[in-house]
């Protein structure tokens, strides 16, 4: 016997809310288990879904995103990190701006010991606030659409992060977007462009600027109404040799690849809860910059570690104008 349409919506409704459950589970597991966010990391890449054909009414979309983590006990830290986005497309050209901070605190247990003595007493005890980071960008982005799949592109960003040793970091972007497939509720898109970067350091005087040519992907998919899924890849190359504190880098030897992995569970009408995963490898990491109340020796210059990697729970809130039909 063929169950009735209302059986089947009773069927998918307990289908969801056993999705949810699952998700929420998923995301908080990976949140106890991730690494911490208070890591130093790039802005990552935005992948734009967008539909074809052209709009004939301003469309507007605006999100905002807080995430927040506390430790207490053994391990003292506390991190946040805010993010909001809007964009504006009318007929076939599209205008979007983001905006982003980080902030990440931690107390550590230390010993202050006179030099020289491997001993440390009760009265040689006690803990330094550290903050690890402190990062902030900003990133706007027009888009031209033309032939169904295709669209010109240029953008604009800056970001800094003085803890890891970046003081600013200025990037201008243009280039080629293509939609490769589209399918449903997915969507896999490419580009291809240039990228110039202006970049300080704190523990340098002197920018560096850095010719590069940028390559990117980026999936879309939305499995049911109350899940969202979306990945993506940048990878950078420098064009131009560098001449960085550490020294001369040749044409080609500065890549830069940055991933982001994400997931979203609907909530309610606009508000969601997410996961974020993103990582960032780089073959020439900035300098680190000066411990306070020390110098280091002349022609030593440590740098940052090559790989970052950042997990994130989000609330995530979304608005949309006009709001689509149901």
């Amino acid at each position: 016997m063929r169950p009735t349409v209302d059986e089947k919506r009773r069927g998918q409704g307990r289908g969801c809310r056993v999705l949810l459950r699952a998700a929420c589970a998923i995301l908080a597991a990976a949140v106890v288990h991730g690494s911490a966010a208070g890591q130093a990391l790039p802005p990552p890449p935005v992948f734009a879904y967008w539909k074809a054909g052209d709009a004939k009414v301003a469309e507007w979309k605006a999100m905002a995103q807080l995430g927040l983590a506390t430790a207490t006990g053994n391990s003292q830290a506390v991190s946040l990190s805010l993010q909001a986005s809007l964009s504006r497309r009318l007929g076939n050209n599209k205008l979007a701006a983001d905006a982003g901070g980080a902030f990440a605190r931690s107390q550590v247990f230390v010993a202050n010991v006179p030099a020289g003595s491997p001993i440390a007493g009760p009265g040689d005890m006690h803990t330094v606030d550290q903050t690890t980071t402190e990062s902030w960008s900003v990133r706007t982005r027009y888009d031209r659409f033309f032939f169904d799949r295709n669209a010109l592109y240029v953008q604009a960003g800056a970001s800094a992060d003085p803890p890891s040793g970046v003081r600013l970091l200025a990037e201008g972007q243009a280039g080629y977007r293509r939609v490769l497939l589209e399918r449903g509720k997915g969507q896999l898109a490419a580009e291809l462009g240039y990228d110039y970067t202006h970049q300080s350091y704190e523990s340098s005087a002197t920018p560096i600027q850095i010719h590069s040519g940028r390559a990117f992907i980026g999936y879309h998919k939305d499995p049911n109404p109350l899940l969202g899924l979306d990945t993506s890849c940048e990878f950078l190359t420098n064009l131009n040799p560098e001449y960085t504190p550490t020294g001369m880098v040749k044409a080609l030897g500065d890549d830069r690849i940055t991933g982001l992995l994400g997931a979203q569970v609907k909530l309610f009408d606009n508000g969601s809860i997410g996961l974020r995963f993103s990582v960032h490898y780089t073959t020439s990491p900035a300098p680190r910059p000066p411990i306070p109340g020390f110098s280091y020796a002349p022609g030593f210059v440590p740098v940052a570690d090559r790989l970052d990697t950042k997990s994130e729970l989000v609330l995530v809130w979304n608005y949309s104008y006009p709001r689509a039909h149901k």
